[in-house]
């Protein structure tokens, strides 16, 4: 579902509610998998297409790092809140930290 969002964590620290008012809303399609039929978690992408020309023209990159273990905690006629863990590098250790998506449609 095309869909704005704002990230509600910055490197697994809750933004307060300035910050996140304040904060740009990233567009995209927001899209659920399942990981493996045999695994009980999902995970939660943020896509955005038409990203490069020519035979590029179709590509779709990542908006956002995607959430794993991805559960809806909040919803209003309007927007949702999608919680889940994200993956980041740093040097040659990966760093698993709470982030939470406010999903506008």
């Amino acid at each position: 579902m095309k869909c704005t969002v704002v990230e509600l964590f910055v490197w697994g620290v809750r933004r307060t509610s300035v910050e996140i008012k304040a904060a740009t809303p990233i567009a995209g399609e927001l899209t659920f998998e399942r990981n493996s039929p045999n695994r009980s978690f999902s995970v939660a992408y943020l896509k955005q297409e038409g990203i490069g020309t020519g035979a590029y023209a179709g590509y779709t990159r990542d908006a956002l790092t995607p959430l794993i273990h991805a559960e809806l905690t909040g919803m209003n006629q309007n927007s949702l809140v999608i919680r889940g863990i994200q993956r980041r590098h740093e040097g040659d250790k990966m760093r698993e930290e709470l982030q939470a998506w406010w999903v506008r449609f």
